[in-house]
């Protein structure tokens, strides 16, 4: 049978973690002003990446290379960084 944990030791444990995690919320805003160019630029190059889908008649709306979406799913992943880094 596992001995139960004590006052002590949980609020020890605690304090441990809470210092962790104020290590990790510094260490993330640090990350979160990294990003900031990196989210205006994929933003910026994703509204022109909608230009490249052709739109004809009666037809559905195609990407007009191969990679193009797989390219602009990169970038809709990028520009939303920052709201993954925020707490």
């Amino acid at each position: 049978m596992k001995k139960p944990i004590t006052k002590k030791e949980f609020v020890q444990q605690h304090a441990e973690l809470k210092k962790m995690f104020k290590d990790v919320k510094k260490a993330l805003r640090v990350v979160h002003q990294l990003t900031k160019p990196l989210v205006k630029r994929a933003s910026k190059l994703y509204k022109k990446g909608d230009t490249l889908y052709i739109e004809e008649d009666g037809k559905p709306i195609r990407p007009s290379f191969k990679t193009l979406p797989k390219l602009m799913d990169d970038l809709e992943f990028w520009r939303t960084i920052d709201v993954d880094l925020t707490f």
